[in-house]
């Protein structure tokens, strides 16, 4: 394979669509891209034709592991130019997925060239959806010999700071809640004869969003917030509706679980039942998902490998930013195994129109991979 710049690259990645659950032209081109590295690289079937890239190559050092996902999410809003090609501006690399993270995989990818050292790399699919790709990983014994795992991910948080001078070091856990609201049916032109299972889903949304209030704190990460992303409710002739249903999105903190935060909303809103402030019957369990909800994690200040990436991260950016990020990525998976830390390229809006990465940072990224494999 022909020797290609870090924008080249990345205008390569950028041409394929990889948006989920359509990762396997990429994870095509990066099994032999790797493969012309030196790497050993096996596929590793997720569901379909959906796979996993799995390299390895021997050498010196303990083992690093790098890990990115493939996938992207569909192209949003109003694109000025074609999300599937590079576009340049100044410093700024224009696409889908330039940020989110193929502006990483483009990192990885150059650090590990001519390496001498031991290394692995994964680069898994369905990130964007329910982590299927890291959690086949994790069944697997691919991670066994592996140190420390560093992701290319960015670090979502409210404070506009991003690139490689910023360390992640733990996300919020995730979980979804499912609530149905059941009414009592009458003619609509008696409505107060029913109870209007609509009516009492929008009361009860306004109280769960006065919930936020209440929701724990961390020391460390975000605070918990939760909203409504989803509602339905209807009725096909003149009555009053009697079915209603929502899901609420919440993003937790330590000590709490998916399963604790569900037993608090539900008896949060038995009070408000209880009360007669919501007339409407009420039940809430967790919505279905294809694997276990991610919880959150924190990787420690002091840990070994953290300090020594704190030192590279300052000798290249000059100083260095312990982040906490708002919302959950693959590490929240891979932190039940192993060490993580998070480290990618600087950027702006992924999940949105004209995304793009800055392409100096890709170049210091690619350094401090380099050194961090090179210590």
């Amino acid at each position: 394979m022909i020797a290609m710049d870090g924008a080249e690259l990345l205008g390569r990645l950028i041409s394929i669509n990889s948006v989920f659950p359509n990762e396997a032209e990429l994870g095509l081109f990066l099994e032999q891209h790797l493969q012309s590295l030196g790497f050993k690289v096996k596929k590793q079937p997720v569901e379909g034709n959906r796979f996993n890239v799995l390299a390895e190559k021997d050498g010196n050092g303990e083992c690093v592991m790098f890990y990115g996902h493939m996938d992207t999410v569909a192209p949003h809003g109003k694109w000025d130019s074609d999300p599937f090609v590079l576009r340049r501006g100044g410093d700024r690399l224009y696409g889908l997925g330039t940020w989110d993270m193929k502006g990483g995989l483009t990192a990885i990818l150059k650090a590990v060239e001519g390496t001498k050292h031991r290394v692995k790399i994964a680069f898994c699919c369905d990130e964007e959806n329910v982590s299927k790709g890291v959690n086949a990983l994790l069944k697997s014994d691919f991670l066994e010999d592996v140190k420390v795992v560093v992701v290319a991910e960015s670090g979502l948080n409210n404070k506009g700071i991003t690139g490689p001078g910023m360390i992640t070091l733990g996300r919020r856990g995730h979980v979804v809640f499912f609530v149905h609201v059941e009414g009592k049916a009458a003619h609509g032109g008696t409505p107060e004869a029913g109870i209007n299972a609509i009516s009492e889903a929008a009361k009860l949304i306004t109280k769960l969003d006065e919930m936020n209030k209440t929701l724990r704190k961390h020391e460390l990460l975000p605070p918990e917030t939760q909203y409504v992303c989803r509602i339905a409710g209807f009725t096909e002739s003149l009555s009053i509706p009697d079915k209603a249903h929502f899901e609420v999105d919440r993003h937790l903190v330590a000590p709490e679980t998916a399963e604790s935060a569900l037993k608090g909303a539900q008896e949060y809103v038995k009070k408000l039942c209880d009360s007669g402030e919501i007339r409407a019957k009420v039940t809430i369990h967790l919505k279905e998902r294809d694997g276990t909800y991610p919880e959150s994690y924190i990787t420690p200040k002091d840990n070994e490998y953290v300090k020594k990436l704190d030192g590279i991260v300052k000798k290249e950016m000059g100083s260095v930013y312990h982040n906490y990020a708002l919302s959950v990525a693959d590490e929240n998976f891979l932190a039940t195994r192993k060490t993580v830390i998070t480290i990618g390229p600087a950027g702006e809006s992924e999940h949105a129109a004209n995304e793009w990465v800055s392409e100096k940072s890709i170049g210091q990224l690619t350094r401090i991979y380099k050194a961090f494999l090179e210590g």
